[in-house]
């Protein structure tokens, strides 16, 4: 497939680093990625730099909201992309508006925070599909009367070898984790292993071993 993702967000953070992750998983089975960003995005940088074809165009003001609806459409035409992914409100209703208007069959909009949703404009309208990276906002769009149907949920993605590096000398709790794989009965040939604890009381924490 070809799949274009948006993002108006010039920092870069954990919803940034999650797209970066998913195009190079993606590109790794085969299908075909690029991104429109701003053009002081550091995504945009970092996709560059690992062999991403970027589009840059300024998503801030009135002015360039109908800039960006021109020019994301000629590109999606262009392109003759299969999937637009937006991400930010922002670009979903610059890049989502501009893939109604090229005819994109497939506009989905992903929603990684977990605070209340508050216009529903870019979730109802624009997109065809919803994903959520849990199922409390699901529900909480579900909530708001938005199509069960229609909404998805897609946990946040992780790097196996990424988290034995990061653990390998981490401490949970002030105790290493090889004796909380003998506490648990975990064998170390597995390689992720995730629960929910209990731990402190009343909370819901997960557990993530390598």
């Amino acid at each position: 497939m070809r799949i274009v993702h948006s993002e108006a967000a010039t920092s870069f953070g954990g919803q940034e680093g999650r797209i970066f992750k998913e195009m190079n998983a993606m590109r790794a089975r085969g299908h075909h990625l690029e991104a429109i960003c701003q053009p002081t995005a550091l995504l945009a940088e970092r996709l560059s730099d690992a062999g991403f074809t970027v589009h840059t165009l300024e998503m801030d003001g009135p002015v360039n909201y109908v800039k960006g609806v021109i020019g994301i459409r000629r590109i999606l035409r262009e392109g003759r992309f299969d999937v637009l992914n937006t991400h930010s409100r922002r670009d979903t209703v610059i890049a989502a508006a501009a893939g109604r208007l090229a005819g994109t069959p497939l506009i989905v909009r992903t929603r990684h925070l977990s605070n209340k949703v508050g216009s529903l404009w870019s979730y109802t309208r624009l997109p065809h599909r919803v994903t959520t990276v849990s199922d409390h906002v699901r529900e909480h769009l579900i909530e708001r009367r938005w199509r069960k149907r229609r909404i998805h949920r897609a946990h946040q993605c992780c790097h196996a070898g990424d988290m034995r590096r990061r653990h390998r000398r981490a401490r949970i709790v002030g105790v290493r984790l090889a004796a909380l794989r003998g506490r648990a009965g975990i064998e170390r040939r597995q390689d992720v292993v995730v629960s929910k604890l209990p731990e402190p009381p009343g909370a819901d924490t997960t557990m993530v071993l390598p």
